[in-house]
C-alpha cells in the first residue's frame, strides 16, 4: 500500500492485535448524567442527519480531561453505555493506528485494537448490539466485543476503507476505495452481498452510506477530475440500484447523505447542498453555500438543514424548500470543516484552528466557544459532554466545569 501522507489522512477522515500500555488522562473526573440515549455511529445513526440525544453543557464550561491516543483522530466518536469509542491512525508510528474504547467520565483507557502493524482507522466505529464496527485503510472491516475488545470477525474489502459502516437490522453495510459497496452479516462478518459499481476504479465509496427505509444512499466520488460525481440509491436487501442522481458539470460531491422526510440532502466541495428526492432521485432544490466545503456532511433536523463552509460560515436553509434561514460567519481565523452536529436546539461545529463553538439552532446566535485542539473530527453531544477527536492525537471532553 503507498504511504497515506498527512493531507491524505486529512482529507480521508472528514468520513485495529497487540496492544499497547494504557494512554494518560489529564485528571479523573465526575461521570457525565446518565442517559438510556447513545450516539451508536456516525452522524448520530444510519440516516446521518447529525442529531444526537444530548444534551450538552451549559454556558460557563471546560475541558474536562483529554486524552493523547495517536498522532491523529479524524474518526467521529461514538458514545454507548459511558464509553466513547474512536479510531486513530498514526503515520509516524510503524506500529499505526488502532480502535479505542475510553471511559467517557475519566477518559481512562479501556481497551484497544488493531488489525495488523501499520494500520489504522479513519472510519468512525458503529456500536449496536454490544460490537463495535470499524474499517480501516488497510482494507479490513472488523467487528469487536464492545465491553473487552476481543474482536468477533474481520472481512477484507478489495480497497482502503474510510466509509464509516451503517448497521442495520443485522447487517453491516460499508464502502471501499474501489469503488465496492458491502453488506455483510454482522454477527459473523459473512458477506450477503457485493456490488461492483465501479470495476474500472475510476470511482471511490469513501463517503459513508446512509440506510433508511430498505435503501442505501451512498455518494459514488470519481478518482479524477472531470469525472461526474453520483448520488446512489441500491436496494438494502439485495445491492440492486434504484435511481441514481449526477451532480452539476464541475461539481465534486462529498460526505455522507442525510437522510430525512423523504429527501436525500448530500454536499459538494463547492459548497452546494442538494435536496434530492428519495423516492426516485429528482432534485427538489440546490442551495449554494457561497464558499467551498473543506470536510464535513450535512445536518438535518426539525425541518432544518446545516451546512458549514470554508469561510467560518455555518448556514441554516429550510429543508423543504432550500431557502436561507440564516448565515453566520463563526470563524474569524479559517473555516469550519467538521460536520455540524444537533442537539437540544444547538449547533455544534469545529473550526481548523481547534476552535469548538455553540450556537442556538433557531438563529445562529452563539452560545459559546472554545478553543480545544487543533482540526477537529465532528463531535458527539450526550450526557452534558461534547466529545471530540483532533488530528494532534487528542480525545477530549467538554464539560460543564465542577463545583
Amino acid at each position: 500500500m503507498s504511504t497515506i501522507t498527512r493531507r491524505q489522512l486529512l482529507f480521508a477522515g472528514l468520513v485495529l492485535c497487540t496492544g499497547f500500555g494504557p494512554a494518560s488522562a489529564t485528571a479523573e473526573k465526575s461521570a457525565p448524567a446518565s442517559s438510556a440515549a447513545s450516539v451508536p455511529m456516525f452522524r448520530g445513526g444510519p440516516a446521518r442527519t447529525g442529531e444526537n440525544p444530548g444534551p450538552g453543557p451549559a454556558s460557563a464550561l471546560s475541558v474536562r480531561w483529554q486524552t493523547r491516543l495517536d498522532a491523529l483522530i479524524s474518526s467521529s466518536p461514538a458514545v454507548v453505555d459511558g464509553v466513547v469509542y474512536v479510531g486513530s491512525v498514526s503515520p509516524t508510528d510503524p506500529a499505526g493506528g488502532a480502535l479505542y474504547a475510553v471511559d467517557a467520565a475519566t477518559g481512562d483507557e479501556i481497551w484497544r485494537l488493531q488489525t495488523v502493524a501499520g494500520d489504522g482507522f479513519y472510519s468512525s466505529p458503529a456500536v449496536v448490539d454490544g460490537l463495535v464496527y470499524a474499517g480501516s485503510y488497510y482494507g479490513i472491516v472488523v467487528a469487536a466485543d464492545a465491553a473487552t475488545g476481543e474482536e468477533r470477525w474481520r472481512f477484507p474489502a478489495v480497497g482502503a476503507v474510510f466509509s464509516s459502516p451503517a448497521v442495520v437490522d443485522g447487517d453491516v453495510y460499508v464502502g471501499d476505495n474501489a469503488g465496492y459497496l458491502y453488506a455483510l452479516d454482522a454477527a459473523t462478518g459473512d458477506q450477503r452481498w457485493r456490488s461492483a459499481i465501479d470495476q474500472d476504479y475510476e470511482y471511490t465509496l469513501n463517503n459513508p452510506p446512509a440506510v433508511v427505509d430498505g435503501a442505501v444512499y451512498v455518494v459514488l466520488r470519481a478518482h479524477r477530475i472531470g469525472k461526474t460525481d453520483f448520488v446512489l440509491a441500491l436496494d438494502a436487501a439485495t445491492g440492486k440500484e434504484r435511481w441514481r442522481f449526477a451532480a452539476a458539470a464541475g461539481e465534486r460531491l462529498r460526505g455522507a447523505p442525510a437522510v430525512a422526510a423523504g429527501a436525500v440532502y448530500v454536499l459538494t466541495d463547492e459548497g452546494v447542498l442538494y435536496a434530492v428526492d428519495a423516492v426516485d432521485g429528482r432534485e427538489r432544490w440546490r442551495f449554494d453555500g457561497g464558499a467551498p466545503v473543506p470536510f464535513g456532511s450535512p445536518a438535518v433536523v426539525a425541518g432544518t438543514a446545516y451546512l458549514a463552509t470554508a469561510d467560518g460560515a455555518l448556514h441554516a436553509v429550510d429543508a423543504a424548500t432550500g431557502h436561507k434561514r440564516w448565515s453566520r460567519r463563526l470563524s474569524r481565523t479559517g473555516g469550519l470543516i467538521s460536520c455540524p452536529t444537533v442537539a437540544d436546539g444547538t449547533v455544534y461545529v469545529g473550526d481548523d484552528a481547534g476552535v469548538l463553538y455553540a450556537v442556538k439552532a433557531a438563529s445562529g446566535a452563539e452560545r459559546w466557544h472554545l478553543t480545544v485542539g487543533s482540526y477537529l473530527s465532528s463531535p458527539a453531544i450526550i450526557g452534558g459532554f461534547v466529545y471530540v477527536g483532533s488530528d494532534n492525537g487528542w480525545l477530549v471532553a467538554v464539560g460543564d466545569p465542577e463545583e
